[in-house]
């Protein structure tokens, strides 16, 4: 499980997960059993096989041009392009939205390209939010990007991320979310700013910001390669609107 850990992203920046900054705001005990739960899914084949399974079932009933398939060595030698990050960005809302568990490794080996299709071999590292954490992380989004101050606010309280409310707000683009630049450098500056205002505040955060980040992290990678800013305001919403129109 540690070597896919470690494929997710720059080794530097899944290092800030056990940093001291990180460590004073989790609990040890609140990381080991977060790092407990994702060895035991990483273990649980028959979950996992049933997870990607369910996953590729979606993806083939939605207009998002995405393949699931089972192993690294079915990818087409393909790498992503610049063009395939307004996708990316919709299958990382869509996970958070619908009610499956999220597949939470985005990085950009596991992904190739068949034409104008995306072939995404998801690896074994995937979670099944608590109930609360992501009704909390949904409000989060979905009241920042609809201009709902009051929403987001809620969300923001739920997860205990009040103190760090403006640090989101730029995190998510600030005004500028239809030109969103994906900085793996800024994110981790921002991640640990935010970790050390939580930290001052004497708040703590519930574990599931631990698979959280490592998913975030393995999208920022991906898109940190093409240099490119993307308009993630109406990927949101073409995300949640397909998963409204299933739901």
């Amino acid at each position: 499980m540690l070597r896919s850990l470690a494929s997710v992203g720059r080794i530097e920046d899944l290092a800030q997960v056990l940093s001291p900054a990180f460590l004073r705001v989790f609990p040890v005990s609140r990381v080991i059993s977060a790092f407990r739960e994702l060895a035991g899914n990483y273990r649980n084949d028959g979950r996992f096989e049933s997870l990607r399974r369910e996953r590729r079932e979606v993806l083939e009933s939605i207009d998002l041009d995405i393949e699931v398939v089972d192993s690294p060595q079915e990818l087409p030698a393909e790498s992503t392009q610049p063009s395939d990050g307004p996708r990316l960005l919709e299958l990382y809302f869509r996970q958070l939205y619908d009610n499956a568990g999220t597949l939470i490794d985005l990085g950009r080996a596991r992904f190739g390209r068949r034409g104008e299709t995306l072939v995404w071999a998801p690896s074994k590292l995937w979670i099944d939010w608590d109930d609360v954490f992501i009704d909390s992380l949904r409000d989060m989004y979905s009241g920042f990007y609809a201009g709902d101050d009051e929403q987001f606010r809620e969300g923001l309280d739920q997860l205990n991320l009040r103190p760090a409310e403006e640090l989101f707000r730029r995190h998510f683009g600030g005004d500028e979310q239809r030109s969103v630049d994906f900085d793996v450098d800024e994110f981790r500056d921002t991640f640990l700013e935010i970790l050390r205002t939580c930290s001052e505040a004497d708040v703590s955060l519930h574990k599931h910001f631990v698979p959280l980040g490592f998913y975030l992290v393995s999208l920022y990678d991906h898109l940190d390669d093409f240099d490119r800013t993307y308009d993630v305001r109406s990927a949101f919403y073409r995300a949640v609107d397909q998963v409204d129109h299933r739901m």
